[in-house]
């Protein structure tokens, strides 16, 4: 758990600097409980890279109209039966209809495609998005409320690192609380 609290600190550390979209996803690949406790067992998804490679080209995010910038989803992480789908934006980037767009169809296309591919197994696509001053726009709020009842979640950086470090303190003040007499507890609080 203190492992989880310092990862914490370091995406912090990198959200604070504005890293680029792509450190901060390397960062998080790593870790994916970084973006919430509760996605502790998922790991980085490879075996339907060529799913998500079809789902590009289909939703026409290709380099060809974005001027030699490819378009791909940033992140696929898997536990069992769910697939994440996660879309993220630059520290202290506005989020934008053009995230919004991509990471809907992405979760679209590519719920379409693993559910006539039963033998992966992966029964649940949702997504996740994640940028900055999410409340910027009327029109980009009522969005993400739309998304979120079809399975779509946004967070804002500062919320995404808040709550996963409160959840993973009250882990520890759980732990703590069945042993209070242990010594390595005691040291790591």
């Amino acid at each position: 758990v203190k492992t989880k609290l310092e990862a914490i600190k370091g995406l912090r550390a990198l959200v604070e600097k504005g890293e680029l979209e792509n450190a901060v996803r390397d960062y998080i690949a790593e870790k994916p409980y970084l973006l919430n406790p509760k996605w502790e067992t998922f790991k980085v998804e490879i075996s339907v890279k060529h799913i998500l490679d079809e789902a590009a080209g289909e939703a026409k995010l290709t380099e060809d109209e974005y001027e030699g910038e490819r378009k791909r989803v940033d992140l696929a992480l898997r536990s069992g039966e769910h697939l994440l789908i996660v879309e993220f934006m630059q520290p202290g980037k506005s989020l934008d209809w053009d995230h919004i767009t991509r990471c809907k169809r992405y979760v679209h296309l590519i719920r379409n495609k693993v559910r006539l591919l039963t033998e992966l197994g992966i029964e649940k696509v949702t997504g996740l998005i994640v940028a900055d001053r999410l409340e910027k726009r009327p029109d980009v709020l009522q969005e993400i409320i739309d998304l979120s009842n079809n399975g779509v979640y946004a967070y804002d950086w500062e919320t995404l690192l808040s709550q996963s470090e409160r959840t993973w303190r009250e882990y520890l003040d759980i732990l703590g609380g069945r042993a209070p007499e242990d010594e390595r507890i005691r040291n790591i609080k």
